[in-house]
């Protein structure tokens, strides 16, 4: 939560004054009962000091109390309007507790107050963000970006939206200058080796995600990321103990147990590839590519009926899924059934749909002559050509 802790004290007694800063100071370390116990006992001798309503409003957000903090703040500024810090603390009360319209608000009447504030701006972009107005967001990032050049958060934040507006370039140049000043921010090296594997460079990927784990080693989605990779290189074995790692540090992720089922497939294991691909399924029914997995691994098992309905599933959520349309049509023609309406109807011509996949990008002119990594070769048994490779999720 972007909060202010050196506020700008209102007029109080030398007495408040220093308990205040004591108090404050309780908060920055963490010591929110001392804080509590300190401010408390202020406000029963001095009434509704509003400094000291500021200040426990901190500790209780520091707590993840954001309801108690807001009523604290609605106080502190129904008394003193023009407080630009209680805005700001209770417009971030209210963007943690999700109700961003109300913070956007209030982030909005902060910067009324004080529109030199870089964290205020980048909170507001990040609401904006939130609500998808993504425009506007850009705005508030490079206000942030003026008022504060070496602020990596601020690059950072900016990047996120030119990647949410498809704008791979400039999301690929502001990741990269957000690492060129903390080349410790383990969300910016993981995204760089995202926007990496965008444009096929999977090696240089790799170097991004390992990086971000060495900042990071608990970081679930660059392991996840960094088995993908290694996987698009034709390191099976690697990208199954990668993946594992991810799965461990985040079990109830629906995109880490559909990487390792099909990590599993390109190893030729169907059999133990199927309960992380229903593990995925029971966590998002609605996961295309866990259904197309699915297809693929019980085709290969023989289980040819069960293989067809995830197919369709996979094309009922997804109907420009490639993958699930071909591999439907080639295992009802195989199994003598008829063609199904979704997957054979005449505008099914599946050379011209979008693949599941994310395709190949022009890449961007400072990587022209980086060298390409190869194509994922296609797993599963010569027999049965149409069983794709699996279908991998990056996190994002």
């Amino acid at each position: 939560m972007a909060e202010q802790t050196s506020a700008n004290l209102l007029p109080e007694s030398a007495e408040v004054v220093r308990t205040f800063k004591e108090a404050t100071s309780y908060v920055l370390r963490g010591q929110f009962d001392l804080a509590e116990q300190t401010l408390e006992a202020l406000l029963t001798l001095y009434g509704d000091s509003l400094s000291s309503l500021y200040c426990l409003s901190l500790a209780q957000a520091r707590r993840v109390n954001f309801d108690i903090a807001i009523e604290l703040l609605e106080r502190v500024i129904d008394a003193a309007q023009d407080w630009f810090d209680g805005y700001n603390n209770l417009a971030a009360s209210l963007a943690a507790l999700g109700r961003h319209e109300q913070a956007i608000a209030f982030y909005k009447r902060a910067l009324k107050i004080r529109f030199d504030n870089a964290e205020t701006h980048r909170g507001l972009g990040a609401e904006l963000m939130s609500v998808e107005r993504a425009e506007e967001a850009v705005e508030q990032f490079q206000a942030a970006i003026e008022i504060a050049p070496q602020c990596a958060e601020s690059r950072f934040g900016l990047a996120n939206v030119f990647e949410a507006l498809g704008s791979d370039e400039e999301a690929f140049r502001h990741y990269a200058e957000a690492l060129a000043i903390d080349p410790n921010h383990a969300e910016a090296s993981n995204k760089l080796g995202i926007a990496f594997a965008k444009f096929g460079c999977y090696h240089a990927a790799v170097e991004r995600y390992r990086r971000a784990i060495a900042v990071r080693p608990g970081y679930a989605d660059a392991f996840n990321n960094l088995a993908v990779a290694v996987l698009r290189l034709g390191r099976p074995d690697e990208a199954k103990r990668y993946c594992m790692r991810a799965l461990v540090l985040s079990p109830d992720c629906a995109e880490i147990n559909n990487n390792l089922g099909g990590i599993y497939q390109a190893l030729g294991e169907p059999s133990l590839a199927v309960p992380y691909l229903e593990r995925a399924l029971l966590l998002n029914p609605d996961l295309a590519e866990a259904h197309n997995n699915l297809g693929n691994a019980l085709l290969l098992l023989g289980r040819s009926e069960e293989a067809i309905a995830h197919y369709e599933c996979a094309i009922a959520v997804n109907p420009d899924c490639c993958e699930a349309l071909e591999n439907s049509q080639a295992a009802r023609k195989a199994a003598n059934r008829p063609p199904n309406a979704a997957s054979d109807r005449p505008d099914a011509d599946v050379s011209d749909r979008p693949k599941c996949v994310t395709p190949r990008r022009r890449l961007p002119r400072h990587l022209a002559g980086r060298a390409r990594s190869p194509r994922l070769r296609p797993d599963g048994e010569r027999s049965l050509p149409y069983v794709k490779a699996p279908s991998l999720q990056p996190s994002l």
